[in-house]
């Protein structure tokens, strides 16, 4: 054992000297081949930062621009703000855009305006989102070409209007002053969209002015009567006198209809007024009601009514967002069924209006391309109130002889539409129910043990 011992040690001690040995020989050989690899690739080094240092002297299109924004707004309004810039194209042009009909900056930023931060990102690879100093200022340095910036709104801070701007190194100018909220003229921004919100070029329109029962038509900037929207649905008129104004819609766009004929506006301040007017796709439409009392032809609110179609199997409820297309009627008793396709529907009164009896039948009416032209006028008769009841009349609450009960269907008559509106008691009923028969059950059970044990 002692002699093992010996030998474990002795070839311990032999590895140790051979490590000190090896270390001592090698080490030296080690740095002296890192040091000249070292200075074999400090001139490799060099070589790549003087090929990038001209590559950079090469691309020397480059324009120092300051945007001030400090003009906008107060300095807390337009500190750190999100900016976001797009590089459009490498030319210096609206026309170098590529966008149809930009025929100025400001043709090139409202035909942007329309597209979601998503589609300018999909359509402009180059671009990039900055933050705004304490100042309100963004210092940057761009290659040469057309520029497209968007303010993110911020609550409570001032609105500033996205606008197109150039970066020419050749241009001495070096700050642009972005415009803040408050335009600098009167005019009337138009949208044209569909019933699903979809942005549509192509509509016209022309342009009155009201002046008591006259028409006094706008001419557009080359002189015709009309405009047209552009590609992102917008018609947009400068510089508008002080007035009532109509717009009136005098072809759809294609594939689709028109559905106000007709949108008024009035012009009172300095101010944009922004309007949307939305058409119909082909072979949809809508109609407008009008609920009024039978007695004085006043306007009832808060009545509802079940949009239905009648198909072979009976009444089939529309539906709107996945829900049955429910209507009801507003303050001035008026309400409208949109997004229909063309056909005959019906209105079941689900909800008369306070003081009213319900309608004892539907209401049929029809949905086409001039539907919504003429207000159909909906009546409901007055309920009399208790102590005012006529001699011979049925106080109300009261079932007249041989008639059904409200709410009740008369002896082999259904429903006014289909099955998935019949009554079924809630789970609260059900529940209720059984636990009713349950205790009637176990008191008759009690009585019989009872007389069992007597």
């Amino acid at each position: 054992m002692l002699n093992l011992q010996s030998k474990l040690c002795k070839l311990v001690f032999a590895a140790l000297v051979f490590s000190m040995v090896a270390f001592g020989v090698f080490a030296p050989a080690m740095a002296m081949a890192k040091a000249e690899g070292s200075t074999v690739n400090a001139p490799a080094e060099k070589a790549s930062g003087e090929k990038n240092a001209d590559k950079a002297v090469a691309s020397t299109g480059t324009k120092s621009l300051t945007i001030d924004f400090s003009r906008s707004g107060k300095k807390a309004e337009v500190a750190g703000r999100k900016v976001t810039i797009w590089k459009i194209s490498d030319g210096l042009r609206p026309e170098d855009s590529g966008l149809k009909d930009a025929k100025s900056f400001q043709d090139v930023a409202r035909l942007l305006e329309g597209k979601s931060e998503k589609e300018l990102n999909a359509s402009y690879a180059s671009h990039k989102s900055y933050d705004t100093d304490a100042e309100g200022k963004l210092s940057l340095s761009l290659e040469r070409g057309l520029y497209y910036l968007r303010v993110a709104e911020k609550q409570g801070a001032t609105t500033i209007f996205p606008f197109v701007f150039v970066a020419n190194p050749g241009d001495s100018n070096g700050v642009i002053y972005p415009k803040g909220a408050e335009p600098t003229s009167s005019g009337v921004e138009l949208t044209k969209i569909s019933t699903d919100r979809v942005p549509l070029p192509g509509a016209v329109f022309q342009l009155f002015f009201l002046d008591k029962n006259n028409r006094i038509p706008v001419k557009n900037p080359s002189g015709g009567a009309d405009f047209v929207t552009d590609a992102v649905g917008k018609i947009v008129i400068k510089d508008l006198a002080p007035g009532k104004y109509v717009f009136v819609e005098t072809k759809a766009p294609e594939g689709y209809r028109i559905k106000h004929p007709e949108v008024p506006f009035e012009i009172t301040d300095k101010k944009v007024k922004k309007l949307t007017v939305e058409n119909y796709k082909d072979k949809e439409g809508g109609k407008t009601f009008k609920k009024v009392s039978s007695a004085d032809n006043k306007p009832l609110s808060g009545a509802q009514f079940l949009v239905t179609k009648k198909t072979e199997k009976g009444y089939m409820r529309m539906k709107k967002n996945g829900k049955d297309m429910v209507l009801t009627s507003g303050a001035n008793g008026t309400f409208v069924a949109n997004g229909l396709p063309d056909g005959d529907y019906y209105l079941w009164e689900i909800k008369a209006p306070a003081g009213y009896a319900s309608l004892s039948g539907s209401v049929k009416f029809t949905v086409s391309a001039d539907s919504l032209k003429k207000e159909l006028i909906i009546k409901n008769t007055p309920q009399n109130p208790p102590d005012k009841t006529p001699p011979g009349k049925t106080p109300p609450g009261k079932t007249p002889p041989g008639t059904t009960p409200p709410g009740k269907n008369p002896p082999g008559k259904t429903p006014p539409y289909d099955d998935k509106h019949v009554n079924i008691p809630k789970t609260g009923d059900v529940q209720l129910l059984m636990m009713s028969v349950s205790g009637l059950l176990s008191g008759l059970l009690g009585v019989k043990i009872l007389k069992d044990n007597e």
